[in-house]
């Protein structure tokens, strides 16, 4: 994909934070699939895969591009809309960071003491 949109919205890159949505999307820059194929390629269980594609989806970082009878019901296919590109000044600000700097998150054992 050749254009890339700037995410300029914390929301947006709490949402791509997260592992398995990160990963999701990277499949879904490459190709178009199904929650269903996402699941088997990512070995993850196709309830969280399916709860992340709804959650790209609200956000506008994937699109429905067709639907597919399978067994009854419909097997909704997706693809990455544009390439995504974090502005500095957005990532430096996302919770659990300092300067750009990821931080560790305190266990409870070690808050303990």
């Amino acid at each position: 994909m050749s254009s890339y949109r700037a995410l300029d919205h914390r929301a947006l890159v709490r949402a791509l934070a997260h592992p398995l949505r990160a990963r999701i999307l990277s499949a879904l820059e490459q190709r178009t699939a199904s929650p269903r194929e996402l699941a088997d390629e990512l070995e993850a269980p196709l309830g969280n895969v399916s709860y992340h594609v709804r959650r790209l989806l609200d956000l506008e970082l994937i699109r429905l591009v067709r639907e597919t009878p399978r067994r009854g019901a419909i097997e909704h296919h997706y693809e990455a809309t544009d390439a995504i590109r974090v502005t500095d000044q957005v990532w430096g600000a996302r919770p659990g960071s300092r300067g750009g700097r990821w931080l560790p998150r305190r266990s409870r054992r070690s808050a303990r003491r």
